[in-house]
């Protein structure tokens, strides 16, 4: 279900980093590193041994600005986000490490069929600027019992400080504050503000490792979940949009479901502070 991504090794050559997908033989999540020009295999991570997993397409990173991809991070259907370290020129020193665990408010792991991106902190003033981030949301919706599911899936920011997150309590919680109805009758909603201080600056992402933001209103399950890539955009504030999606438990022959195109401020996880949408929902039922 995902896509084969191009990129240049440390060594020269080219290649494709694909996941391997779902309902293989045995049902691990694994990594191919493939040689673009001959096909041969460089590497494959096999990833753990649980069973009934598979991996998402995965996220490149280049650290240092020459081309060459350094960093790769994928997620798997247990809720892992798997960080590969490719900055050796040898393939045999490259490593793996289990970065963190999405497990949601109901105690329920949420799988990661989604890329993952990254983006670095480029705000001075912020309390996390220069630390790179990682952006994903939770959810799945190709298994027969995906349509029905409404386990709470959740959108995440992490820092990656070179250390694994050990849980979301090291995270600043976001949430969904108000939905309403534009005047074209069309659904919106807005998301929590980060706290700042007196000067603007936010106070509530220090010495955190990122953000979560739950998909709920007013305690409802809405069933609603991520499953494609979230982009950041530098626009006039860091602008991170990602696409949600609520199926319809109908028909299966026929179309149906909901979705959002959803717009946050990627390094605090919360409501941006300038008009994104031509019609800007502020919060007080008055389209602005």
């Amino acid at each position: 279900m995902g896509k084969p991504i191009y990129a240049r090794l440390n060594d020269g050559s080219r290649a494709l980093i694909v996941g391997n997908g779902y309902n293989s033989t045995s049902g691990k999540a694994a990594l191919y590193i493939i040689n673009l020009q001959t096909g041969a295999l460089i590497r494959k991570f096999v990833v753990d041994n649980v069973t009934d997993s598979g991996m998402a397409t995965p996220g490149t990173v280049d650290t240092d600005g020459d081309g060459l991809v350094d960093l790769v991070y994928a997620g798997d259907l247990k809720g892992n986000v798997w960080k590969f370290d490719l900055s050796s020129k040898t393939s045999s020193a490259w490593s793996q490490s289990k970065f963190f665990t999405a497990i949601g408010p109901d105690n329920n792991v949420q799988p990661i069929t989604a890329q993952i991106t990254s983006a670095v902190n480029y705000l001075n003033d912020d309390p996390n600027s220069g630390k790179r981030y990682i952006f994903f949301g939770t959810g799945s919706y190709f298994q027969a019992g995906d349509i029905n599911d409404k386990s709470v899936q959740s959108w995440y920011g992490l820092i990656d400080t070179g250390t694994a997150i050990s849980a979301r309590t090291a995270l600043t919680r976001r949430s969904i504050s108000s939905t309403l109805t534009t005047a074209d009758g069309k659904p919106a909603r807005t998301f929590s503000k980060a706290a700042t201080d007196a000067t603007g600056k936010v106070t509530d992402m220090t010495n955190k490792q990122g953000w979560y933001l739950d998909w709920t209103f007013n305690n409802a399950k809405l069933g609603e979940r991520v499953i494609s890539p979230s982009v950041m955009y530098r626009l006039t504030e860091p602008t991170l949009l990602g696409s949600s999606i609520t199926p319809e438990a109908d028909d299966p022959c026929q179309p149906g479901g909901t979705g959002y195109v959803n717009a946050i401020n990627a390094f605090t996880g919360g409501s941006l502070t300038k008009a994104f949408f031509t019609n800007q929902v502020s919060g007080d039922a008055i389209v602005d």
